[in-house]
């Protein structure tokens, strides 16, 4: 797993910033996608109590 991390940071100061950025957005997105799909399930759940 550190030689991955190392691979990636490696690949983010060959390829560029910009690359490197949506590599990290990326990562974060997955790492929390399950937390943000429950959010939005929890808010449509609940969406008949904001209706004021």
């Amino acid at each position: 797993m550190l030689v991955y991390y190392f691979y990636a940071a490696h690949n983010y100061y060959i390829v560029g910033n910009y690359s490197g950025i949506a590599y990290l957005t990326g990562m974060f997105m997955l790492l929390f996608l399950p937390k943000i799909i429950r959010f939005i399930f929890i808010l449509k759940t609940n969406r008949r109590y904001y209706q004021y």
